[in-house]
């Protein structure tokens, strides 16, 4: 089987996420769950503690080989912290074994105690977001400030995104800024791209288009796809720096080669309306199509509507427009439910139907689209 890729959920990034606890996987034998009933002395990660959890130097063993999970089960019980970590970001992503949040907090918990900084880092992630132990936000900003203060910056980072964002803390942008700054200072690029956001919105800080180029600039060149993104958008809206949409182009395509979906859409965008740019309805058709696979709905709709048009290298193929329009429809976007009740009101890649192009327009009207209320009250009663 492939090499399992671990997410950045466990980098910490400030990324919406999907919370559940599914079984264990099968054959595997896994540490009791978060919640038992503890005997032993208080851990550095438990309230009231006063042991200070191990600094971000402590010495790091190799981790196991992701491939092989009862490998990574063996070294953690083995007492290899950097294994256990590993094991538990497996369970918690579902990579190479059934997906099990609860079972992800046991390892995470036995790599924090075993002295791993990414370990106790994901178990304050874990408490943050209630994610197969119970929810304590208190405990996870304690936990982040603690590892911050070691000088572990992806727990500033996420002190960065728990204040800035205020789902798990009180809204505070000016400290949600201040700690976004020292993860950055520290060499936390992800913090570096997050701080260039609120200079370019001057939310927490003063407002500073130059700021933020600089900031994103050093994001991107360390690799962090949302760094780039930001970047493309400097360059796209001359903001801060010259316009230059051949460059925004490029690093658009960077961030969406990092798996950041919406620098795909904007990529596809510049390429098929060639503004600016040499135009390019292959390349954007494979943009949408990436992003549309991620989940990107409003991708969906643009890989619809240039199958459904065409281009001058894209061949019209409006039956495939059709299914595409569907999904996205199912999926709640409500154009794409307008769109493909045109395609059925005129017959177009399907067959016509007045129906069911009725019923599609009622339902694009429900969600606010007022050009479907009129297309609808124009088909029907």
């Amino acid at each position: 089987m492939p090499r399992p890729r671990l997410s950045q959920r466990h980098r910490f990034l400030a990324l919406p996420l999907i919370l559940t606890s599914l079984g264990c996987g099968a054959g595997l034998t896994p540490p009791a769950s978060p919640g038992s009933p503890k005997t032993t002395a208080l851990k550095c990660s438990d309230p009231g503690s006063t042991e200070k959890c191990p600094p971000t130097s402590a010495i790091k063993a190799p981790s196991c080989n992701p491939d092989k999970p009862q490998e990574c089960i063996a070294h953690c019980t083995e007492g290899n912290a950097a294994s256990c970590n590993q094991i538990g970001t497996m369970y918690s992503e579902g990579l190479g074994v059934a997906k099990n949040q609860v079972q992800a907090a046991a390892f995470f918990q036995q790599a924090c105690d075993k002295g791993d900084v990414d370990g106790c880092g994901n178990l304050a992630f874990a408490y943050e977001h209630g994610a197969g132990l119970r929810k304590d936000t208190v405990r996870a900003n304690a936990m982040y400030r603690q590892f911050c203060d070691a000088g572990a910056w992806q727990s500033c980072f996420r002190l960065g995104a728990m204040y800035s964002l205020g789902e798990t803390a009180t809204l505070n942008k000016e400290q949600g800024a201040a700690f976004y700054r020292k993860s950055c200072e520290g060499g936390y690029l992800e913090g570096c791209a997050a701080l260039a956001a609120m200079y370019e919105l001057g939310e927490g800080v003063g407002r500073s288009e130059e700021q933020a180029f600089v900031l994103y600039k050093q994001a991107c060149d360390g690799g962090v796809a949302l760094g780039c993104r930001g970047l493309a958008v400097v360059y796209e809206k001359g903001k801060g720096t010259p316009k230059d949409l051949h460059r925004a182009l490029s690093l658009y395509q960077q961030a969406c080669d990092g798996d950041h979906f919406e620098s795909c859409v904007a990529a596809g965008q510049l390429s098929e309306k060639g503004e600016g740019v040499s135009r390019d309805g292959q390349r954007a058709l494979i943009l949408y199509k990436k992003a549309c696979d991620a989940g990107i709905l409003r991708a969906c709709f643009s890989l619809a509507l240039l199958h459904s048009v065409g281009s001058d290298t894209v061949t019209r193929d409006p039956s495939l427009a059709a299914t595409i329009y569907g999904q996205a429809c199912a999926a709640g976007e409500a154009t794409s439910c307008r769109n493909l009740g045109s395609l059925y009101e005129i017959g177009d890649g399907v067959s016509r139907d007045s129906g069911a192009a009725l019923r599609l327009y009622r339902q694009a009207c429900t969600q606010g689209l007022d050009q479907a209320c009129q297309k609808a009250k124009k088909l029907g009663p």
